[in-house]
């Protein structure tokens, strides 16, 4: 699954994914924790406010 960034965010934590505005990052897990959800950027993984980011859900054409 894909999201959009509607905000800038910058990592506090190690475990956590920095990005800007506008940056697609791809979603690996939001089952964990409703408030992060676990990303990719950049070959990075780490944790994301679910709050900063757009869901883009495939469409299925049938």
């Amino acid at each position: 699954m894909e999201a959009v960034a509607k905000h800038d965010f910058t990592a506090t934590a190690p475990d956590e994914l920095s990005f800007t505005r506008g940056t697609k990052l791809k979603i690996l897990n939001t089952e964990e924790d409703k408030n992060w959800y676990k990303a990719e950027l950049n070959r990075q993984e780490g944790f994301i406010p679910s709050n900063y980011i757009e869901l883009n859900y495939p469409s299925y054409v049938g």
